[in-house]
């Protein structure tokens, strides 16, 4: 644990340092309401009480005002404040089309990212940086925490072939970075090619989880509703691709597995080596939405009580190998959408042949290095 210590955003240091950037331009904003500076301030009204010539706001996964569930597509709107046009990126399109950025000469990003891989939206940062290029169009950054700190890097490395909207490059299901240093990544490593500015944060280390930085939660999607929930998620995520319920549709989602034939003894099995960190406990459930809605679940509790020890990804894995032990027969697969969400198909065909998570783990060792060594060009920040 540090000491919080004040973190400036990228949007504040924009509109205190880096005016010029957006000076005479038509700018379109990739972000949700849930995106706010330092006093709370959404960064559309930041911008626009600033001066800032917003045109219009291009709106991720779950929407604009950060309702609309996992997977839903969602149509064109108005922002009621503004009265801007809101162009929805989670619909009949993901990548900002010629004919939405034809009055835009910049497009900003600022969306509050947690950390993980398969999480959508450095994947539309990442699709909104092509459109950005094909169209000739400057694309700015505005960098906030990674709230899982910036130093941990775990889980395996995207395999090309699996390559989606919940992974469209080769990077770790934890990677340690911040947007920004993602879409520098992205920009050079992975050929986007886009007239990239990035806006640093004032008073980050990669040290620092989000608890550290002195900055307010506002969950950036329904179900990510604390920075304990986005360090849980980097692990539980995997159990959307499987049918054991992930705490959707109770008050503690990814922080609760469980389904109505869940042996809950599981916990006695599991090697204590993955659970370093965790506090994991039998608990039943009954989730309001999503899987087994309205059916009472034998479960299982999972809360971090110290998150520099924790390997959430660890922790899943070993949960799955034991539940496919002991629930062979009950335990499905989609295998489309897990192998999706683990960027690899090694992982679900490891734990069905009955490696152990120590020999799975091992067996990312390598790629992590390699991936290590290649983001060390585009790191913004020190320790």
């Amino acid at each position: 644990m540090h000491t919080a210590q004040p973190v400036t955003l990228g949007v504040s240091r924009l509109l205190q340092y880096e005016r010029k950037l957006l000076e005479g331009a038509h700018v379109g904003l990739i972000a949700n309401s849930a995106a706010r500076n330092e006093k709370g301030v959404p960064t559309a009204a930041a911008l626009i009480g600033n001066g800032i010539n917003l045109k219009c706001i291009f709106a991720p996964e779950h929407g604009y005002d950060v309702s609309a569930p996992p997977g839903q597509h969602l149509a064109d709107s108005i922002e009621p404040g503004s009265g801007l046009p809101i162009r929805s990126l989670y619909g009949s399109a993901k990548e900002p089309t010629g004919e939405m950025l034809r009055d835009v000469d910049a497009l900003v990003f600022d969306l509050q990212d947690i950390g993980v891989r398969c999480y959508t939206y450095i994947w539309t940062m990442a699709l909104g940086m092509r459109a950005a290029a094909m169209y000739g169009k400057l694309f700015v950054v505005l960098d906030r925490p990674n709230p899982l700190g910036g130093i941990t890097i775990q889980g395996p490395v995207l395999d090309p072939r699996f390559a989606s909207f919940l992974g469209l490059y080769p990077i770790p299901l934890r990677h340690g970075m911040t947007a920004g240093e993602l879409a520098l990544l992205f920009n050079k490593a992975f050929g986007v090619g886009a007239h990239l500015a990035v806006v640093k944060m004032h008073g980050w280390r990669r040290r620092l989880l989000f608890s550290d930085t002195g900055l307010a939660w506002t969950a950036p999607s329904p179900a990510i509703v604390s920075p304990e929930t986005a360090l849980l998620y980097a692990g539980t995520c995997l159990f959307e691709g499987v049918n054991l319920s992930e705490g959707r549709g109770t008050s503690s989602p990814f922080r609760l597995i469980g389904s109505p034939w869940l042996d809950p003894a599981i916990v006695n099995k599991l090697d204590p080596k993955t659970m370093a960190g965790f506090a994991v406990s039998p608990q039943r459930f009954t989730p309001a939405a999503s899987k087994y809605s309205g059916r009472e679940c034998a479960g299982i509790a999972l809360a971090a009580v110290d998150k520099n020890a924790a390997d959430p990804i660890a922790l899943a894995v070993e949960l799955l190998s034991k539940i496919t032990a002991r629930h062979s027969r009950e335990l499905q697969w989609n295998e489309q959408h897990f192998d999706a969400l683990a960027g690899t198909d090694s992982l679900r065909k490891d734990i069905l042949a009955g490696q152990t998570t120590e020999e799975i783990l091992g067996g990312w060792v390598k790629d992590q290095r390699e991936f290590e060594a290649l983001r060390g060009p585009y790191l913004l920040y020190e320790g």
